[in-house]
């Protein structure tokens, strides 16, 4: 079993259920923004980080102890307005 956050185990390995999308993005976009102002986000095991690795749109780089969004993930951010497109400026 997967052990997260506060030692809770997932059960079958399946996400919190309680974790909505809208939550999801606004981890994404909080950790996007920081990723593109040149922060490194610390690795945090929770819920939501955990479906996020799981998914593959927040990435875990091994051995420097710090998480970083998807490229494509940041740009399908942008494309959905919750990040400022570089691009339009």
């Amino acid at each position: 079993m997967l052990s997260v956050g506060k030692g809770q185990p997932l059960k079958d390995g399946r996400p919190d259920p309680d974790v909505s999308i809208e939550q999801l993005y606004e981890r994404l976009q909080e950790y996007a923004s920081k990723q593109l102002k040149g922060e490194k986000i610390p690795p945090m095991s929770d819920y939501i980080n955990q479906i996020l690795l799981r998914s593959c749109a927040l990435v875990e780089y091994n051995g420097e102890g710090w998480f970083g969004v998807h490229p494509l993930v940041i740009d399908n951010l942008k494309e959905l307005g919750r990040l400022p497109d570089s691009k339009s400026k």
